[in-house]
C-alpha cells in the first residue's frame, strides 16, 4: 500500500512538474481569450490579474479610460508567438462607443504577453497598457 502511494505520488509529481513547464500556443490563447471577454464586459480590476503584477498599479490608472466606453466587440487580429522568448505579441481590435453617445468606432490594441515561471504566479501575463480611447 505505501509503495503503491509512493509511486502515485511520483507520478503525480512528474504530471504536474512537466504540466507546468508547458509554454504553448493554447495556454496563451486562453489566457488572451479571458483577458479580452472580462474587457468586453466591463470588469478591469478583474482583467487586472491577467497584467504583470509590478506593471498593476499604472495599468489600472491608464485603465480609467474605460469608464468612458463601452466595449461591444473585439476581434483578435494577429498573434506573433515565440516559445523560445516566453513571449508574444498580439493585435485586438476593440469596437466602442463612448457611453454619452452611440456611434461605434474601432481602436487596435497591440498588447504583449510574458510568459512568467518564477518572479510571479506561473502563466501568461499582460505586460502593456491599455489602449487611449479618442
Amino acid at each position: 500500500m505505501t509503495r503503491r502511494f509512493g509511486l502515485l505520488a511520483v507520478a503525480l509529481l512528474l504530471i504536474t512538474g512537466c504540466a507546468s513547464m508547458k509554454i504553448t500556443r493554447e495556454t496563451l490563447d486562453t489566457s488572451v481569450r479571458d483577458y479580452q471577454q472580462l474587457i468586453r464586459w466591463q470588469e478591469v480590476s478583474s482583467a487586472a490579474f491577467l497584467v504583470s503584477e509590478p506593471m498593476r498599479p499604472e495599468y489600472l490608472e491608464k485603465a480609467t479610460g474605460f469608464n468612458r466606453v463601452k466595449v461591444v466587440d473585439y476581434r483578435i487580429k494577429g498573434v506573433d508567438f515565440s516559445k523560445e522568448q516566453k513571449k508574444a505579441t498580439v493585435i485586438v481590435e476593440y469596437d466602442y462607443h463612448l457611453k454619452s453617445g452611440l456611434t461605434i468606432k474601432t481602436v487596435v490594441d497591440t498588447q504583449t504577453w510574458q510568459y512568467f515561471d518564477t518572479i510571479e504566479p506561473e502563466g501568461w501575463r499582460l505586460t502593456s497598457y491599455p489602449p487611449a480611447f479618442p
